[in-house]
């Protein structure tokens, strides 16, 4: 019955993560909406009374979106930083309170959750973001070198589209359609479809790494339960997550890991979630 209450606390925090993480999209798309703004106001300013681009600007007009893009790269960085935060003190909340319900009806035992709450101020809690911010994944990776990534290559493409538009002497409002669905197509390899991949990612690592952290330091905490998300595809062949979710790890049965023996997220936009076990 205890662990019943500590599992459904858990995951009414996991909810309230998942309920800010779909706030994301929306947020970001005013974001795309101002910079797609930004692009139909340099074309426009150089197009001919024909409506079509001027070849004469092509470079210009190019100098100006490789600025935008900057500016665009930089504002991506900032919004997945501060969810990246939101998540960290999120989790921080659920845990903090999952340890004192349980301490408190347990009614035994050293309760060393004033230690915690001390020990994760807004210090710590800014030295974690920056631990997942600066995160090196298998591919040698962080958050800021996918972004410089992902922005190098969008430049790269719309300044295609651009001189692809030129060649064909076809219209600015042509043009700005393609580069729109190159940036707010929600699917395949768009900048849009990228980004909420990245954010979908950290956050939940984010998430995860605070559940980490806090069990190593919480005496009552005996395991970590990993679980498979309710949208996990069924695949053919064994994939990480089932065998994370499946396996015994530590004698403590299917699924569960000691603290500090927890795995990271294995793969992006991996939304598995953890328990803990008392």
């Amino acid at each position: 019955m205890m662990q019943n209450r500590a599992v459904k606390i858990q995951k009414e925090y996991r909810k309230l993560y998942l309920r800010k993480l779909n706030t994301f999209e929306a947020d970001y798309d005013s974001i795309l909406n101002k910079y797609l703004g930004k692009v139909r106001k340099i074309v426009f300013d150089h197009s001919d009374s024909s409506g079509n681009l001027q070849r004469s600007s092509q470079k210009t007009v190019k100098r100006s979106l490789r600025i935008l893009d900057n500016w665009l790269r930089i504002e991506t960085e900032d919004i997945i930083s501060r969810y990246i935060l939101e998540a960290i003190k999120i989790s921080l909340l659920g845990q903090v309170k999952v340890l004192n319900w349980y301490y408190k009806y347990r009614g035994k035992g050293k309760n060393n959750l004033p230690l915690i709450k001390n020990k994760y101020n807004k210090e710590r809690i800014m030295e974690i973001s920056e631990k997942v911010l600066n995160k090196k994944w298998s591919d040698g990776l962080k958050i800021s070198d996918r972004l410089d990534k992902l922005s190098n290559s969008n430049n790269k493409k719309i300044n295609n589209i651009l001189s692809k538009n030129i060649n064909e002497n076809d219209t600015a409002v042509s043009l700005l359609h393609d580069v729109s669905h190159r940036i707010h197509n929600p699917v395949g390899s768009s900048y849009k479809f990228r980004v909420l991949r990245i954010a979908r990612t950290e956050t939940n690592s984010a998430y995860q790494l605070i559940q980490k952290l806090i069990a190593s330091d919480a005496d009552l905490v005996k395991g970590i339960k990993w679980n498979l998300s309710p949208s996990h595809p069924n695949y053919e062949h064994y994939e990480v997550c089932e065998r994370y979710a499946q396996e015994d790890h530590a004698g403590l049965g299917a699924g569960v890991y000691k603290p500090e023996n927890l795995p990271d997220v294995p793969h992006p936009e991996c939304l598995c979630y953890l328990i803990f076990l008392f």
